[in-house]
């Protein structure tokens, strides 16, 4: 274990100004909804989405599908966001589980499709 990162993010790499391919961009978060509470933020690259990825590039329907077939079960998003310090970008694995909360829908973020 090393205690020398202080970041409290689950990022597996950080890729030096290339940027890959996203999905969707997530345009806007609900306070205390799901979304937020899985560490998602408002300009995050979406690159995969559950199943979805950069090879079966679905639309956001698909994610809505797979959205409500997946009520309170875990899904796991790896997602790009640029870094504040530098303009590198960091790749970071999310868990995000849709559920019913007080806002619309299960997630509480609005997406953008990219493909």
């Amino acid at each position: 274990s090393n205690s020398n990162s202080n970041s409290n993010s689950d990022s597996i790499s950080t890729v030096p100004l290339k940027k890959l391919e996203e999905l969707y961009e997530v345009l806007s978060i609900s306070r205390g909804s799901p979304a937020e509470g899985s560490g998602l933020r408002p300009g995050d690259q979406i690159l995969k989405f559950g199943t979805i990825d950069q090879r079966t590039k679905l639309g956001l329907s698909a994610v809505a599908n797979l959205v409500s077939a997946n009520q309170d079960r875990e899904v796991s998003l790896i997602i790009q966001r640029r870094n504040s310090y530098n303009s590198h970008f960091e790749i970071i694995n999310i868990t995000l589980t849709p559920r019913t909360w007080n806002g619309n829908g299960l997630l509480g973020c609005r997406l953008k499709e990219i493909l």
